[in-house]
């Protein structure tokens, strides 16, 4: 899917680009005479448009911690396990820009498509029991509203971003024993729910002509942290009276590539 994604995007540049260099040979008679043509009302306005990208982490997993039957943890105390986050998205992009000489301020919004990972822990002593922890973290959507501002150097602009990032966040996991004494132990964690949080990066941004432009942009993107719980069962499924905790981070860095359309009327002729 993202490398569909961004052929699309690769070969909508390519037409634009192409319309674009004859409309200009025709007008103005040289192809360097662009940067003149798009005046200062360049990214000025409306846009919309479409983007893919690549997500990663460092590690999002945290914490495991068994408590016995009375509520206390046991003296093992927290084991921390890991749990990954990557995977391509897509995503669509609306905003408005507003220019003042050479800077450029704008607002926009965003909506991607999902990112998931997930990976598998072993413990051996010190823990309780020898067991494996296999953890999944599965943001199902996510999306940013964010303030931008820019400095415009004729067709280029060089922006920073942030601002409100948030999404919904899907955990899960099984703990389960392999100690011979006690195997097939196990216990079924969840959290599920609408995270919000901030999000911090920037990009840049080249004008095709006055209407089409390219984007290349990094974000920080931090939905917070999560806890899940369940209680502990035996091998034949009947309830041992411990319960096991897990915490979790959300936090994930972006890279895409996008294409905007804006809504700006062609300059006049060159005469």
């Amino acid at each position: 899917m993202l490398r569909q994604a961004i052929g699309a995007v690769i070969a909508a540049l390519a037409v634009a680009s192409s319309a674009d260099a004859g409309d200009l040979g025709a007008r103005s008679g040289s192809i360097k005479d662009a940067p003149a043509a798009y005046g200062s009302s360049l990214w000025e306005g409306f846009y919309i448009g479409a983007n893919a990208g690549y997500a990663w982490a460092g590690n999002n997993g945290g914490n495991i911690e068994v408590f016995d039957n009375q509520g206390k943890p046991y003296a093992t105390g927290p084991l921390n396990y890991d749990l990954s986050l990557e995977g391509g998205f897509a995503g669509l992009q609306m905003g408005f820009n507003r220019r003042a000489g050479n800077f450029v301020f704008g607002l926009e919004a965003d909506i991607q498509t999902r990112v998931d990972g997930g990976s598998k822990t072993s413990f051996d002593p010190p823990a309780i029991f020898n067991f494996d922890y296999t953890a999944s973290l599965d943001v199902a959507w996510f999306g940013t509203l964010r303030g931008r501002v820019g400095y415009a150097r004729d067709r280029t602009l060089i922006y920073a971003t942030g601002g409100l990032a948030f999404g919904e966040v899907n955990y899960s996991a099984r703990y389960l024993i392999t100690e011979p004494c006690c195997s097939g132990g196990f216990a079924n964690l969840k959290s599920s729910g609408v995270e919000t949080g901030y999000v911090i990066g920037g990009g840049l941004e080249h004008a095709i002509n006055p209407n089409w432009s390219l984007k290349l942009e990094y974000q920080y993107i931090n939905l917070g942290s999560g806890k899940a719980e369940a209680p502990l069962f035996f091998a034949n499924g009947s309830p041992s009276g411990e319960k096991v905790k897990a915490d979790f981070d959300t936090d994930f860095h972006t890279v895409r590539l996008g294409l905007n359309y804006r809504f700006q009327r062609e300059p006049e002729p060159l005469k």
